[in-house]
Order: structure tokens, then C-alpha cells, then sequence
């Protein structure tokens, strides 16, 4: 995993250098993630957004893909009561329950 964080990081730096502003779209369960994420970019300004719609929206969205784009998980209490303890205080948090792509 540690690789794959370095690789994203050093891509956005890339692109940053570049003049673009980069997105980099992951989970982040846990506080540590992302400070490994601010201290592999330390010469950028590193901004959290949370799109939260909620467990049983993430369910529900999950539930109604086509079958092959369907991926199994079921901790999605577990992982949104997780991070909201860890970083329930970071960035901005935005309730997408009521949106669509």
C-alpha cells in the first residue's frame, strides 16, 4: 500500500509542477493515511473532501450497478464511523446522498 500512496503522490507533484491542480480519488479510513499523503507532498496544500452520503446510501448505489461493477464489501458502517472519528475534524465533509453523478 505504502507504494501506491508514494506513486500517487509523486503523480499529483507531477502534475502539479505541471500547472494543473490534481484529484486524487481514494479512500482515506484512517488519520494516518492522510498525513502520509501531507508529508509526501510537503511543498503543496493538501485539501480533504469527503463525499459522505452515508452507509445505507453506499449500499443501496453498490446494490443497483450493473453486476460486473459491483464490488463486495460490508463494513460500510464500520468504515464511515471510522472515519468520522478519525477525521470528522479535516477538511470538508459533503452529504451526497441526495446526488447524482
Amino acid at each position: 500500500m505504502g507504494l501506491c500512496h508514494r506513486n500517487l503522490c509523486t503523480l499529483a507533484d507531477n502534475f502539479c509542477e505541471a500547472g494543473f491542480t490534481p484529484v486524487i480519488g481514494t479512500v482515506l479510513a484512517e488519520r494516518a493515511h492522510m498525513d502520509l499523503y501531507v508529508s509526501l507532498l510537503p511543498a503543496r496544500q493538501v485539501r480533504l473532501v469527503v463525499l459522505a452520503p452515508g452507509a445505507e446510501v453506499c449500499r443501496y448505489r453498490n446494490a443497483c450497478r450493473d453486476p460486473r461493477e459491483r464490488f463486495d464489501f460490508d463494513g460500510y458502517e464500520a468504515l464511515d464511523a471510522g472515519m468520522r472519528r478519525e477525521l470528522g475534524s479535516v477538511g470538508w465533509w459533503l452529504d451526497t446522498a441526495a446526488l447524482t453523478a
